[in-house]
């Protein structure tokens, strides 16, 4: 069986991503992630450490490219794949029909794969968390988590895959709701920190507003503001 990120990588056409590799030489020399970064994530997540070398890596990546690339990974390419739309009944709110495949931009910040082990990391800087946009995305996961499943019974348990989720941001969120189970490793919430610039620094927003210079998305003029680092979510 090749390896899962031959896979990943035929799907990922992600400009922003091919960019960046592009301007930092990867055609010239892969370009490794840090080995310290990568030995935070395995630990949080309770997994076997992440071999610097052979890591694969990509930004942006579409789960509906998880998705397909799960299935050319496990069940081959013998033939068309075609498959039913799997659909859940989502915890959102409002409750509403939720499908592995649904033909939008949501995605992972950034995926990893290493052996046996797909991780997907959330990032957040200078913005927050919210329970709508977390359930949103996990309802997406839970549909590739109960897919993967579905592939794993097909091959032997030596070439299983495991999902992940993991969030990084300078403070540890503690105001979204409870995950689902087979995603919770060391903590209720897989998180690791997201070291910003040094103290001092001054990060600037442009925003909408009113005459009076309070924001509103009707606003008819726009000002300067000064954004702070994402505090608990």
């Amino acid at each position: 069986m090749k390896q899962l990120s031959e896979t990943l990588e035929r799907f990922n056409r992600k400009e922003r991503c091919l960019l960046v590799r592009a301007v930092l030489g990867d055609n010239e020399k892969k370009l490794l992630l840090d080995k310290a970064f990568l030995k935070e994530v395995a630990t949080e997540l309770n997994i076997t450490p992440i071999d610097q070398k052979t890591a694969w890596w990509a930004t942006d990546y579409h789960y509906d490219w998880l998705a397909g690339a799960l299935a050319i990974h496990i069940e081959g390419e013998e033939g068309e794949i075609h498959k039913p739309r799997t659909n859940l009944s989502a915890t959102s709110e409002p409750p509403k029909q939720r499908y592995l495949v649904e033909g939008n931009q949501e995605d992972a910040d950034l995926v990893i794969a290493s052996g046996s082990d797909l991780i997907l990391i959330e990032a957040k800087a200078y913005g927050a968390w919210t329970n709508k946009q977390m359930t949103s995305k996990l309802a997406r996961l839970e549909l590739l988590h109960q897919e993967l499943v579905s592939l794993n019974d097909k091959i032997k348990p030596e070439n299983e895959l495991r999902l992940h989720l993991l969030l990084c941001s300078p403070k540890k969120p503690e105001k979204l709701h409870p995950w689902p189970d087979w995603l919770k490793r060391r903590s209720d919430i897989p998180w690791i920190k997201l070291e910003l610039p040094p103290e001092g620094d001054t990060i600037l927003d442009v925003s909408r507003c009113n005459k009076e210079g309070t924001e509103m998305a009707s606003g008819q003029f726009w000002h300067i503001g000064e954004v702070k680092a994402s505090q608990h979510a």
